[in-house]
């Protein structure tokens, strides 16, 4: 599915007007995910809200054959497929992959144009209170991570 230059934050021809259109692109992964605020001093961002939805959100992956051009490269796949580098996030999450160093399986998942689709509604569902926790992050302590 290409989401189209709507949720392109790159395409800008200057840093100020991408950073300016970051902050209400929908799709990225910062505009996805819980911040948690240690010690005031480091903000840290929990796994994003499509975690909760995987197994749903499973039903929308396609396997597909990874051609050694995209190795280590998510970024260019994410263009090649979506329109947009911004959602190679979304490419490491569905395959479980922590880094791009990973990145170099023969086959991969991607999710469809229908599963785009539930993502952009999860994302709805979750706008206001993702909102709110940007402008107010979760203070979480020494004895919150002890626990964890």
């Amino acid at each position: 599915m290409k989401l189209g230059k709507k949720y392109d934050s790159g395409k800008f021809n200057n840093i100020l007007e991408s950073i300016e259109h970051s902050k209400s692109n929908k799709f990225l992964i910062e505009n996805t995910s819980e911040i948690y605020n240690y010690n005031n001093t480091i903000t840290l961002f929990s796994p994003h809200i499509f975690n909760i939805y995987k197994n749903l959100l499973s039903v929308y992956m396609d396997t597909i054959t990874l051609d050694e051009k995209y190795f280590y490269k998510p970024e260019l796949l994410s263009f090649d497929i979506y329109g947009t580098p911004d959602l190679w996030y979304l490419i490491l999450w569905t395959n479980d992959i922590s880094t791009v160093t990973e990145f170099s399986k023969s086959e991969i998942k991607v999710i469809n144009d229908k599963g785009l689709d539930k993502i952009n509604t999860v994302i709805e569902a979750y706008k206001s209170r993702l909102n709110l926790n940007h402008e107010d992050p979760y203070v979480i302590s020494d004895s919150t991570l002890k626990k964890i």
